[in-house]
């Protein structure tokens, strides 16, 4: 049973959010293969600094497993913002974009529209297999840390340090916003000026990745990087989250501290998540 605390949060101060819906957005390919390609050229350019013995081999496997994906050549865009030669690698990368997203590549400065889902699935799918075919390169053991060591320094060195994000403010007001992108749903409580915790049901993320069958490399693309994230927002925040939708658990378990206003960083029981929201 959890506290007459938590008690008083349940009853008092929850919210219900849905917003995972698989709704209608832009892509333009104009604005994602410049990112697309520098997200690999990043990763690529990591492993050559910090393990070069195995770049060949990351490149090889990475190579097969974009080929075996993606059945014919699709035509790469134009576009000013991309090498005018581009490597077979860097070429058989967004060729497996195009294949995800079908398309042939005309038209490369129209927008068109896609699914959420589809958008998500042109950024996760080609992380995932570049991250695969690291690990299979390197073995779990030698692979899963590095990687985990690349996603936080590559958030941290990414995300802006936002000074209007004072406090937990912003997240508490976000799932009351109809214009909310965030691609969950759950319930979430507001303990004080020092604690949201948030109760994820539903998530996009988790639905796009779970056919590719690994949770262990998905929690990567998707979920591990969420900590580095939130405390490079702010400094005096802190992040916790021991159950995830994508490794297997019921729902996450978010929780978002200002270390300004609590004691000792503290997750909410497994009782209190349990009973978020019920009866709201």
């Amino acid at each position: 049973m959890f506290d007459e605390a938590e008690r008083i949060v349940i009853a008092v101060d929850v919210r219900q959010f849905a917003m995972a819906e698989d709704v209608v957005v832009d892509y333009s390919l104009a604005e994602e293969f410049p990112s697309l390609l520098a997200a690999f050229n990043d990763f690529r350019a990591h492993i050559r600094e910090q393990a070069p013995e195995h770049l060949g081999g990351f490149e090889d496997a990475l190579r097969r497993s974009l080929r075996e994906q993606t059945p014919t050549d699709r035509t790469i865009p134009p576009l000013d913002a991309l090498p005018k030669n581009l490597n077979d690698l860097q070429r058989a990368y967004l060729e497996y974009v195009l294949h995800l997203l079908g398309r042939s590549g005309d038209e490369p400065n129209r927008q068109f529209k896609i699914g959420r889902s589809d958008a998500f699935r042109a950024r996760l799918y080609p992380a995932f297999l570049r991250m695969r075919s690291l690990r299979d390169v390197m073995g779990a053991d030698a692979a899963v840390p590095f990687l985990k060591d690349y996603v936080d320094e590559r958030t941290r060195r990414l995300t802006t340090l936002d000074p209007t994000l004072q406090d937990l403010d912003h997240w508490w007001n976000e799932l009351a916003d109809p214009d909310s992108q965030l691609p969950t749903s759950g319930a979430a409580g507001r303990f004080h000026r020092g604690k949201i915790a948030f109760r994820i049901d539903r998530c996009l993320l988790h639905e796009v990745t779970q056919p590719l069958g690994d949770p262990e490399i998905s929690f990567l693309v998707c979920c591990y990087g969420d900590t580095a994230n939130v405390e490079a927002i702010n400094p005096n925040f802190a992040y916790t989250c021991p159950m995830t939708l994508i490794e297997g658990d019921p729902y996450c378990d978010k929780c978002i501290h200002d270390k300004r206003f609590v004691d000792a960083i503290e997750h909410p029981s497994r009782e209190f998540y349990d009973e978020l929201g019920r009866g709201q």
